[in-house]
C-alpha cells in the first residue's frame, strides 16, 4: 500500500475566509487546494455525526492506493464513505489522533475487487462509472484508476 500526503485539517469553532458550507455532511470547510500546504479549516454544526476525537483535534490526510488495506487492522472511528464524487475516505485512530485515508478522486470507474461477487466464469467484476452518481456508501467498492 502505497501513502502520499494530501491535506492538513484544522477543526475550530471560529468563521473563516473561504467558507464552504457542506450541508449533507454538516460541516462547513475551506478550501486546502488554495494553499500549497493543504491546509483546510472546518467547523462541525450542531449534531454533526462525527466522533469528538474528530471535531476537536487536527487531522492529516494521506491519499492511499487501497482504502481496506490502509484501515485494516486499524482502529476506525469513521466507516469508509463518499463526502463527494469519486472520493472514499475513512477515519482511523492512530496513537490518539485521527487519520483520514482518501482513496480517489476517481476520475472514471469504480471497480469491485470482492473475490466474494462470484460469476458462473469465476471472480465477477462489476464496474459503476463515476458520473452514475450511485452511493457506493458500505460497499466494498473502490476506485480503480483505468
Amino acid at each position: 500500500m502505497t501513502m502520499k500526503y494530501n491535506h492538513v485539517v484544522i477543526p475550530t469553532t471560529a468563521t473563516f475566509d473561504g467558507e464552504i458550507p457542506l450541508p449533507n455532511l454538516k460541516v462547513t470547510v475551506s478550501d486546502h487546494q488554495n494553499n500549497p500546504f493543504g491546509i483546510q479549516w472546518q467547523r462541525y454544526w450542531d449534531g454533526a455525526p462525527y466522533p469528538d476525537l474528530v471535531k476537536t483535534v487536527p487531522h492529516v490526510a494521506f491519499e492511499v492506493d487501497d482504502l481496506a488495506e490502509a484501515i485494516r487492522d486499524q482502529k476506525v472511528i469513521v466507516a469508509p464513505n463518499s463526502p463527494s464524487t469519486g472520493v472514499l475516505v475513512a477515519m482511523i485512530e492512530v496513537n490518539g489522533a485521527p487519520v483520514e485515508p482518501d482513496h480517489g478522486p476517481c476520475r472514471k470507474n469504480y471497480r469491485t475487487r470482492d473475490t466474494t461477487w462470484i460469476s458462473a466464469f469465476g471472480p465477477a467484476e462489476i464496474v459503476v462509472p463515476v458520473e452514475s452518481g450511485i452511493n457506493l456508501m458500505g460497499t466494498n467498492i473502490f476506485c480503480v484508476q483505468d
